[in-house]
């Protein structure tokens, strides 16, 4: 609850983002044991709180703001609260001496809502109010010291953080956890003059709380939020789309080996299928084999009949010596054609004048010998394309 102004008042406003250690200050500060002090991300203040307290003989008012970051409100509705707080206390009449903005520097890294809620707090105050903001560094004895040191410096140079507001008057304090040293941090503040923060001279001046320019800082990283919550639902949407397709395509992979597994263990039993008859085929083969070897009849006694008529033929010509040698060289001659001939014809003819031999005298032999009887013997006709002439030629056997 807010008190009324006093001239010789000082006010501070405790402002930075949840779990900072705003209440944690306040109540070291003034020893109030109701102040309740939060442990998560859920801001234990709810509202702007305004806590009275006496430091050597100066009335001061400490006032506890939500802190931004809350787990349960928005940062519009706490902006909100903030602002009506400040439009309210103006029109009482009531100034703030300083602001005192706490950093926790546990923090291993800024957060880009750290970022955004500094640069609408810079835009809440305005730049000619920078000289009076302490920008105070909360948990100091909880981090390595060179650690510390490391994020302090980073803070303080970079103009993006609190180098800017350091170059215009800002100073940056270690918030002690020892109360007398709190309350001289406070004191120092007593030489600080009253002033008005931008957002009050803008309200002043009539414009809606939503309509200034920290709340359009705010606007402007809300729609920022915005786009970036669409692009992000944009890009999940995309990777659940890939995952549905993906999940689609190893689907369809999936039925597509099955079906290539069956097929393949088809080709295999039509494989083996033909393997098996393709031994049904050569068992068959080998049983008849040996009737496919075996001579046929009629080969068989062709080939004994010349075995026979050769060895008769021999026989012949040991049994019947002719009166001369002409004689006795034409029956060799006939008895190796007809062994080596096996034109059936030839061989009958040569049957038939042998059984002619086998009867004959020596007076036969010289009758079938005379070249001067008429007649055609096939016998020496057989063999008169070997000799020097032709059988009936007078004067032959004379030679």
């Amino acid at each position: 609850m807010a008190t009324e102004a006093h001239n010789d008042e000082i006010v501070v406003a405790v402002v930075g983002v949840t779990g900072s250690g705003k209440s944690s200050f306040i109540k070291r500060v003034t020893g109030n044991e109701s102040i309740e002090i939060g442990h998560d991300l859920r801001s234990k203040t709810a509202e702007v709180q305004a806590y009275p307290l006496q430091i050597m003989g100066k009335c001061y008012t400490l006032i506890d703001t939500p802190g931004f970051d809350d787990g349960e409100r928005t940062d519009e509705d706490i902006f909100a609260s903030l602002a009506d707080w400040l439009r309210r206390s103006y029109n009482k009449g009531q100034r703030l001496n300083a602001l005192l903005y706490l950093h926790g520097i546990i923090a291993n890294r800024e957060k880009g809502s750290d970022l955004r809620n500094l640069k609408v707090f810079k835009k809440l105050c305005g730049a000619e109010n920078y000289g009076r903001i302490v920008l105070g560094i909360t948990w100091w004895d909880q981090v390595d010291p060179q650690t510390a040191l490391a994020r302090e410096t980073m803070l303080a140079e970079t103009p993006e953080f609190w180098g800017d507001m350091v170059q215009k008057g800002s100073r940056i304090e270690r918030i002690p956890h020892d109360k007398a040293q709190c309350m001289q941090l406070l004191h120092s503040l007593v030489q600080n003059q009253r002033t008005t923060l931008r957002i009050q001279h803008e309200m002043a001046e009539g414009k809606e709380a939503l309509r200034t320019t920290a709340a359009m800082e705010m606007e402007q990283y809300k729609a920022i939020d915005a786009i970036k919550d669409a692009e992000e639902g944009e890009r999940r949407a995309q990777e659940i789309a890939y995952q549905l397709k993906n999940k689609a395509i190893e689907q369809w992979a999936s039925e597509r080996r099955l079906e290539q597994h069956r097929r393949h263990q088809e080709l295999q039993m039509q494989q083996m299928s033909q393997i098996a008859d393709l031994e049904t085929i050569r068992a068959r083969m080998s049983e008849s084999e040996p009737s496919r070897r075996s001579p046929r009849p009629e080969a068989s006694d062709r080939t004994r009949r010349i075995e026979e008529l050769a060895a008769a033929l021999q026989q012949a010509r040991l049994r019947t010596q002719p009166p001369s040698y002409t004689a006795d060289d034409r029956l060799e001659r006939m008895s190796i054609m007809a062994r080596t001939n096996m034109h059936e014809g030839k061989i009958r003819a040569a049957d038939q004048q042998l059984n002619e031999l086998a009867g004959n005298t020596k007076q036969g032999w010289d009758s079938i010998l005379d070249p001067t009887k008429e007649g055609d013997y096939p016998l020496w006709n057989a063999f008169c394309d070997r000799c020097l002439r032709q059988a009936s030629v007078k004067g032959y056997w004379s030679q």
